[in-house]
């Protein structure tokens, strides 16, 4: 990265201009696009986590509640192409946008593991907004200062940065993910030994089902015990995720403060 930097400044004609960075709004505005791009593929592969690993949803059912609610969020374009020229100062729409993921993320934090769907359709309803409320006013802020020569040199430069930041969004999120997964899953596991009277009593329970079902007692004990596994590693990733919507909701917060900071945009 360094060297293609280095031989892209240098270069008589070269692919992707970087005096672009000279200009603060430019710079400010791509810090702007890591912010949203971080926390758009961070939400997005948090949501995918918490409905499949954590609430034991099919993928399909997953994958159709997202899309719905993305697809109804997406509606809101008619309402802001019309209204947002009203909003001279497009900064505090970029404010909003963050305060709305840092509300959905805390919204996520509040779930519990018996969640009905209706109370995933506001979060998730919210997640689609960002789009709105980040990107379109940061393109505006970001661009505006280049004619059109400059203006695709400085795009070529934003993709470039976007797929950074998704890739280092993906690496970081799974990284918290697989940590506090073993946290919680060492912790969880403690309480599996045949001196905790609960699980004593549900490992009971379970075999007595497996037994009445037509299982011979070993076969029922150990699939009694499989079923206990997977319980813990439902209930291990159910809390990875609410972690994981806390650490988001940190983001989003640092990235209004940033936004409602920054002067050289308005």
């Amino acid at each position: 990265m360094a060297w293609f930097a280095y031989h892209q400044w240098n270069h008589p004609t070269p692919l992707v201009r970087l005096n672009a960075l000279k200009e603060r709004t430019f710079q400010i505005g791509l810090v702007l696009y890591m912010f949203y791009y971080y926390e758009s593929t961070g939400l997005s592969y948090l949501v995918s986590r918490f409905l499949e690993g954590g609430l034991g949803y099919p993928v399909e059912n997953a994958g159709r509640l997202v899309g719905l609610t993305s697809l109804l969020s997406s509606c809101a374009l008619f309402a802001y192409f019309r209204y947002s020229r009203l909003i001279t100062r497009k900064k505090w729409l970029v404010v909003c946008g963050f305060t709305i993921a840092a509300v959905l993320s805390w919204l996520m934090t509040r779930m519990s593991p018996d969640v009905s769907q209706d109370a995933l359709l506001l979060p998730l309803l919210l997640r689609g907004l960002l789009l709105l409320f980040i990107v379109l006013p940061v393109a505006n802020l970001t661009f505006r200062i280049f004619q059109i020569e400059e203006f695709s040199h400085g795009y070529r430069l934003k993709n470039i940065v976007r797929q950074l930041t998704i890739s280092f969004a993906t690496a970081s999120v799974i990284i918290v993910e697989q940590h506090r997964q073993a946290v919680h899953q060492s912790r969880l596991s403690e309480w599996v030994n045949p001196y905790n009277p609960n699980y004593a009593a549900t490992a009971q329970v379970l075999a007595s089902r497996f037994i009445s079902s037509g299982q011979s007692p070993g076969q029922a004990h150990l699939a009694a015990l499989a079923s206990v596994q997977r319980i813990v590693t439902q209930q291990a990733s159910f809390l990875t995720a609410l972690d994981g919507f806390r650490f988001m909701m940190i983001v989003a917060i640092c990235a209004g403060v940033f936004a409602v900071w920054q002067r050289h945009i308005d």
